[in-house]
């Protein structure tokens, strides 16, 4: 049926009424807000559960704020809604908590007297995979909708109310990507409307509202330029705050319970919707058993050979789970296939756990095929402890061999923020397979021991791990950013015990005075350094605080599998943990105060810069290493200049004051 304008201008509205708007101060609440201002000068509550200037700041906010900040043109509207002769009140409370609105309720009525009318319009940025949604993240978008709306059903129902309007969604008809919570929430809205109007004479309504051009969630989301056209394609389509007020109007001259609001054919979208719905459900049904992963087996070295046991297909089952290929061959490399630290640690946890069997972390260095792990596996025993049958000492859990053989001795490199040495595999590749290579990760990286939280303390367990290969001097010690400062430390300790250090490498390592920026307090700027200056993937910080914290966090999972090489089924906790260890490294880095070393520092210094890392790094050891600071320049970022093409360059340098150390 159609709505047709009433006769009367404001139906159902009273001058100078009392209204409360939860949502008051978003987008379609202030637009409605407005309107009922400049109508009948109505005395207003809006609601909002994020802190508001008070009135008294508002001069000086406007004053130091530029006009464009969302606050200023709030504080704008709400000026122009009272110069319209309305009175403003603004509470803060969450709608979904009965004792903080039983507070606001009593306060409106003790400054005004009664409620005259509510419209109900606070909601959650809705959007997010079904499969990624927690109960938590469900409950936090259910919450103003569901909970919120019983809340105010039970404080309201001793008031005479003239209407109860609801602000609900056409998503609660044509469901789209991503909104199966928001669904679930709109439809509850329309459900609780028609139960009201069937045992009570107050209005009230839901309106199911098609998207606002100007205002409201969607056209207030900032979304990457990718989507910017689509966005401004769809957006013209939508409901303008003038028409959104008329809604209003003709829907307050009805006793309608539920009215749908479409700025198209809403029958005909209704039925494309369906029709879609049957193909997809049919096409879902015809590939059920004919789905793919997302990558097929790339041209590798090495022929494809099946799995030949029960173990080799276990492995092989995990790989290609966590790797997103398949199928994957018994002989294929795990470094060639791109797997890095993250996704080592991980694979070597479920495949311990899938055969029952303790590997150590850097298994898959020495073991780095199918077949080799499944031949490991059967040996029960560590490839470390064997070579050529001759026994070799069993390294500590921090120690790992990644380039072992050769004649040379060996390089000492330890890990930098987050504990992993996966990082240094170029590196050591490019170093020539007669240069043994060891990598000294972080406690705790298994989840299983505590962290340390010390330099000092971290120099001292590392030193008496690299004894058990290499029990005196002279030592070859290097690190990437924060391993630069433990190696620092380290060649302190030795020169003290009497031992000689004969190379210190740190690679654009942070010195005192030239600290990064502070992000180990703030988990959304740690992901949005990783994702820009590790994966060359911009993500704004602004854009990130766009969504809730577990929202946050699975985004980047998504993200972070294709542009950081993390494994397919990598969880929030894995995650967790990983942050936890990047907070506690960057903090002993910061508190760690470096004291004059006698011998020469060889500094690595990445060419391009960024505005977390510091622009001059090497400033801070210029002071203190008393031999010298030889600094040279590396193509790349703080993070790009250990992997091909730019570690080469790194270690052809590394590789002259190796060879020259060792005559020496």
């Amino acid at each position: 049926m159609r709505l047709d304008r009433t006769e009367k201008e404001t139906p159902r509205l009273r001058d100078r009424g009392v209204y409360l708007i939860t949502g008051g101060l978003g987008g379609i609440g202030l637009v409605l807000a407005e309107y009922l201002a400049k109508t009948v000068q109505a005395k207003l509550v809006l609601l909002g559960r994020s802190p508001f200037p008070a009135k008294s700041e508002w001069e000086e906010w406007l004053s130091t704020h530029d006009a464009h900040d969302s606050i200023s043109v709030k504080i704008q509207k709400l000026q122009g809604m009272e110069a319209s002769g309305a009175e403003v009140a603004i509470a803060c409370a969450d709608v979904a908590n009965l004792q903080q609105m039983q507070g606001v309720i009593r306060e409106v009525c003790d400054r005004f007297g009664s409620i005259h009318g509510v419209i109900h319009a606070a909601g959650v940025m809705p959007g997010g995979m079904m499969q990624l949604k927690t109960p938590e993240i469900v409950a936090n978008l259910l919450a103003p909708k569901v909970t919120g709306t019983l809340v105010l059903d039970t404080l309201l129902q001793d008031l005479e109310l003239d209407f109860f309007i609801l602000c609900s969604s056409l998503n609660s008809f044509l469901a789209a990507l991503g909104l199966v919570d928001h669904c679930a929430a709109n439809s509850f809205l329309d459900a609780f409307a028609n139960y009201k109007a069937s045992r009570s004479n107050t209005l009230t309504a839901t309106i199911n509202w098609d998207g606002w051009q100007e205002v409201g969630k969607a056209a207030s989301a900032k979304v990457s330029e990718q989507l910017q056209q689509w966005r401004h394609a769809s957006f013209q389509q939508g409901i303008l705050p003038q028409e959104g007020i008329e809604v209003l109007k003709r829907i307050l001259g009805t006793t309608l319970p539920q009215v749908l609001v479409s700025t198209q054919d809403f029958l005909l979208r209704f039925e494309q919707f369906s029709s879609a719905k049957e193909l997809q459900h049919v096409q879902s049904h015809q590939k059920a058993n004919l789905s793919k992963p997302t990558n097929s087996r790339p041209e590798l070295s090495q022929a494809y050979v099946e799995p030949r046991s029960q173990l080799e297909q276990t492995i092989a089952q995990i790989w290609q789970k966590s790797l997103g290929i398949e199928p994957l061959g018994i002989h294929d490399n795990f470094f060639e296939l791109g797997g890095d630290s993250l996704l080592a640690v991980y694979l070597i946890a479920k495949i311990g756990a899938a055969t029952q069997t303790k590997l150590s972390a850097h298994s898959l260095i020495d073991a780095p095929t199918i077949a080799d792990l499944a031949k490991l596996i059967t040996q029960n025993a560590s490839p470390s402890q064997l070579t050529n049958g001759q026994a070799k000492p069993e390294l500590p859990s921090t120690l790992v061999e990644i380039q072992p053989g050769g004649s040379k001795l060996p390089l000492f490199l330890i890990h930098p923020v987050g504990g992993h040495v996966y990082i240094y595999r170029d590196l050591a590749q490019y170093l020539g397979s007669d240069q043994p290579v060891y990598g000294l990760q972080a406690q705790g990286i298994d989840g299983q021991t505590t962290p340390l939280t010390e330099v000092e303390v971290m120099a001292t367990q590392y030193i008496k791990a690299l004894h058990v290969i290499q029990p005196h001097g002279p030592y070859f010690l290097g690190g990437s950013s924060f391993g630069g400062t433990i190696a620092y430390e380290m060649a302190q300790q030795l020169q003290a015990q009497g031992e000689k250090v004969a190379l210190l490498a740190l690679i654009d390592t942070p010195g005192r005075g030239h600290m990064p920026s502070d992000i180990e307090n703030d988990d959304i700027k740690i992901m949005s350094y990783a994702l820009g200056v590790g994966a060359n993937l911009p993500v704004s910080v602004e854009q990130l605080r766009q969504l809730s914290t577990d929202d946050q966090l699975h985004y980047f999972l998504q993200q972070g599998k294709t542009a950081l090489r993390m494994p397919a089924d990598f969880g929030l906790s894995e995650l967790r943990h990983h942050q936890n260890l990047f907070k506690i490294n960057i903090k002993a880095m910061r508190n760690y105060v470096p004291q004059a070393y006698p011998g020469r520092v060889i500094f690595f210094r990445a060419s391009d810069r960024d505005s977390f890392n510091p622009q001059n790094p090497e400033l801070g050891w210029h002071d203190l290493a008393m031999a010298g600071l030889e600094i040279h320049e590396v193509p790349g970022n703080h993070i790009t200049m250990n992997f091909p093409p730019h570690v080469q360059v790194m270690a052809k340098l590394l590789k002259v004051y190796l060879e020259s150390d060792t005559q020496n």
